[in-house]
């Protein structure tokens, strides 16, 4: 199955920039069209704030900000490497069996 829902904010602005995309029990979090973090079964992965104050408190809403989350985020590179190796394919044919 795949779900999209607003993870921040309770006005229609501020919960347009920030959606969550869940398939397979893997969810996607994007800040405006950016792939921002992942959680799967090996936990939540966030990539630093290289964006904006806005993409910042989403960030924030995600791992919740602490500073042992902010100093677990991973730079481009880690999360890119990340991201390519979630294997995409199996996880969307999985939303459809």
């Amino acid at each position: 199955m795949i779900t999209i829902s607003s993870y921040y904010g309770n006005n229609p602005s501020s919960e347009g920039n920030a959606k969550k995309v869940s398939i397979a029990g893997t969810s996607f979090f994007f800040s405006y069209d950016t792939l921002v973090a992942v959680r799967d079964l090996n936990g939540t992965k966030v990539l630093k704030n290289t964006f904006s104050n806005t993409t910042a408190k989403h960030l924030n809403a995600i791992d919740g900000g602490s500073k042992e989350a902010k100093a677990s985020r991973l730079n481009d590179d880690e999360f890119n490497d990340y991201v390519s190796h979630l294997q995409l394919t199996s996880v969307i044919k999985s939303a459809f069996n």
